[in-house]
């Protein structure tokens, strides 16, 4: 008796372990930059690059945290991070001032983070 396969579920997982492998990739080429790093911190890093122009409030709902847990996050993103020993971020995102409400602040990456976003797509092939 042969069992049938079912391809869609078979794709599905494919695609979900190759999800995980880039995950562990993405999280040991960050330990190269900063050991200390937050899984967090990552994922804030990833969802910038993949809209960048998003603001604090956006992080917040996206992963649900509250708005001082994504700034403390944004700062060790930032070039200059004052709980950190040292005083220094990771230097891969700037906040600049939207063109449009002097409030709100939106989140680009710098050079740096240009290049390790780079690097990381680089991963996926």
């Amino acid at each position: 008796m042969s069992r049938k396969i079912d391809n869609d579920k078979v794709q599905f997982a494919r695609t979900n372990m190759q999800s995980i492998a880039y995950a562990l990739s993405l999280v040991k080429k960050f330990r190269k930059i900063d050991d200390n790093v937050e899984l967090l911190t990552v994922g804030i890093f990833s969802l910038v690059c993949m809209q960048e122009g998003i603001t604090n409030s956006d992080i917040c709902k996206y992963f649900n945290i509250p708005k001082a847990r994504a700034s403390r996050n944004l700062y060790i993103l930032s070039k200059i991070c004052k709980g950190r020993l040292g005083g220094k971020g990771l230097g891969l995102l700037e906040q600049k001032p939207d063109t449009k409400d002097f409030r709100i602040k939106t989140l680009h990456l710098t050079k740096r983070g240009q290049s390790v976003k780079n690097d990381l797509l680089a991963l996926l092939g």
